[in-house]
C-alpha cells in the first residue's frame, strides 16, 4: 500500500527548501529580466508518493501531448520539461485570457535513490505519472527478531 510522504528527515527539509528556491528562481528568470512580475506562466504541480518499493510522481500537464514532454532522472533528481503551445487567435482577440502557455522545467529532489533504467512514465487525462522503483539498498527490510 502506498502512502504520501509523511516522515521528514532534516535533509528532506533542505531538499524541499532547495526545490522551492529552484522553482522561484526558474519562474522569476524565465522569459526575460522581469518575467517574475505579474506574468502568468505554466508551472505544473507535482505530487510525490512514497510507496514500499517505488516512488510515484504525478504531474498535472493538461493540454500537453506526450511528444511535448521530456523526462530525465539522475542521481536523486527528476526533471520534467515541456512546452504548452499557444493557440492562434482570430482577429477579434480575447475577451478574457486566463490559461497559461509556454515552456516549463520542473526539477524535484527525490527522497531516495532509484533504479534509473527501470523508470516508466505514462500519461492519462492530462496527468503524467512517473514510476521510479527504489534501488534495492533503499527498500525497507523487515528483520525477524530471534529469541535467545
Amino acid at each position: 500500500m502506498k502512502k504520501a510522504l509523511a516522515k521528514r528527515s532534516a535533509s528532506h527539509g533542505l531538499d524541499r527548501f532547495r526545490d522551492e528556491m529552484t522553482s522561484l528562481m526558474e519562474s522569476f528568470f524565465s522569459g526575460g529580466p522581469f518575467a517574475g512580475f505579474g506574468s502568468e506562466q505554466f508551472f505544473p504541480p507535482v505530487d510525490i508518493i512514497d510507496g514500499e518499493s517505488e516512488l510515484l510522481v504525478k504531474c498535472e500537464v493538461p493540454g500537453l501531448k506526450i511528444e511535448d514532454l521530456t523526462i530525465s532522472v539522475s542521481d536523486k533528481t527528476l526533471t520534467i520539461r515541456g512546452e504548452k503551445q499557444e493557440e492562434k487567435v482570430e482577429e477579434n482577440g480575447f475577451f478574457r485570457r486566463e490559461r497559461s502557455f509556454g515552456s516549463f522545467l520542473r526539477t524535484v529532489s527525490l527522497p531516495c535513490a532509484v533504479e534509473v533504467d527501470s523508470t516508466e512514465a505514462t500519461m492519462k487525462d492530462g496527468v503524467l505519472e512517473v514510476t521510479l522503483p527504489k534501488s534495492a539498498q533503499e527498500r525497507a527490510k523487515q528483520i525477524k527478531v530471534k529469541a535467545r
